[in-house]
């Protein structure tokens, strides 16, 4: 379905009209969980329709990722069920969680469980909240260079909280192929990286905790960006986001200061990744996160040319677009499409190692056509809010 059959343009344009209303807007948390439920359901439908545009696409997402944390719920289609773990143990642990590795329905994949080191009521809803937002927020992104999300199951541990499952990726992460990779296409894993992020700033997405460790690599090399757990999403009329998080290393002076993430602050790690791709170390390895801080905040330093850009015919120019990135002002930073014009690459819409096919014996027969209001939308348009 194509948003030009008129039907479907008409109900895409009432409803972003009605949810714009501050009064409908408000009115969301007083909907029973039914009804809730009910209007998730129908939001990720219209968030399904193919080359939504970004605007409308926003307003479904910031709406749903509401309806999400009031009710602690996802939309149905997201569910997946048939796990069979490989091992009986994780074969990855973070910060936040346990990777277990497994098969759902033939698909090799890595599922991501939230690990709870205590009862306390609070810290448990924390837990299921930044799950929810990181399913609601990845299942909306479509781009080659971006993990792709397959779907959510019921926490065995948590009852009330989710698992996140994603294609296995066997080359792991971004700092690990490089180091077990002789001559890898430096050039070929900066640019995946750039029109990943340049993607997820169209949408209006702020990733907040871009790094190494947070790029997957593919079997046929490429780089795609993966764990949206403190991303958050642009408010129409502001440009950063009250989402905090993210690795001291990789984070902007002024996110360092005020703990907000912003594009320009995506922009100035996007670089600290450069040099991650061109050194084949993090940013700052020999110095401890207080002298981060003093050196970024302080002293307005960045790390060192990367040994990598010595001696390439490319070198000045990614060394030039780095220090620009990691401008003190933010506003003198580039934007992720100012980015690409220097590079000089364009788009990339479906190439032949695409991992999107992946989730079409999951996904695509759950993608359904919006087929009618719901509850609490008609009774907004009853009231008088125009329907085109």
């Amino acid at each position: 379905m194509q948003l030009k059959d008129t039907e479907c343009d008409n109900m895409v344009k009432q409803v972003a009209t009605i949810l714009c209303k501050p009064k409908a807007y408000n009115q969301l948390s007083a909907l029973s969980k039914e009804e809730a439920q009910c209007t998730l359901d129908f939001l990720q439908d219209l968030l399904d329709i193919p080359y939504l545009p970004a605007p409308y696409k926003q307003t479904f997402l910031k709406v749903s990722l509401k309806l999400s944390r009031m009710h602690s719920c996802v939309p149905r289609c997201l569910t997946l069920s048939g796990f069979k773990k490989r091992e009986g143990y994780p074969f990855a642990q973070g910060h936040f969680g346990d990777v277990w590795r497994g098969r759902i329905g033939g698909i090799e994949v890595a599922v991501k469980q939230a690990r709870v080191f205590d009862s306390n009521h609070d810290n448990l809803n924390k837990v299921i909240q930044r799950v929810i937002r990181e399913a609601m927020i990845w299942r909306q992104c479509d781009h080659p260079n971006i993990l792709p999300f397959l779907g959510v199951f019921q926490d065995p541990i948590i009852p009330s909280s989710y698992c996140l499952a994603s294609p296995f990726m066997a080359n792991g992460s971004l700092p690990r192929f490089l180091k077990n990779t002789k001559c890898p296409d430096r050039y070929k894993l900066a640019l995946d990286i750039t029109q990943g992020m340049l993607y997820l700033h169209r949408l209006g997405i702020i990733h907040g905790d871009l790094k190494g460790e947070n790029i997957l690599i593919t079997e046929d090399y490429r780089a795609v960006i993966t764990d949206f757990g403190i991303s958050g999403v642009m408010d129409v009329a502001l440009t950063s986001s009250s989402r905090t998080g993210g690795t001291i290393r990789w984070q902007a002076p002024e996110v360092l200061m005020s703990s907000q993430n912003s594009f320009p602050g995506d922009v100035y790690s996007l670089a600290c990744v450069y040099f991650e791709v061109f050194n084949e170390s993090i940013p700052w390895k020999d110095i401890n996160d207080g002298a981060v801080v003093l050196n970024v905040v302080i002293l307005k330093q960045h790390p060192p040319y990367p040994r990598f850009l010595e001696f390439t015919e490319l070198g000045d120019l990614w060394w030039r677009l780095m220090t620009r990135c990691w401008a003190a002002n933010a506003q003198d930073r580039p934007t992720l499409p100012a980015i690409i014009a220097i590079l000089h690459t364009g788009d990339q819409t479906s190439p032949e190692w695409d991992l999107r096919r992946l989730r079409g014996p999951l996904i695509q027969e759950k993608i359904r056509v919006p087929s009618g209001l719901p509850r609490f939308l008609r009774i907004e348009c009853c009231e008088g809010v125009p329907t085109t």
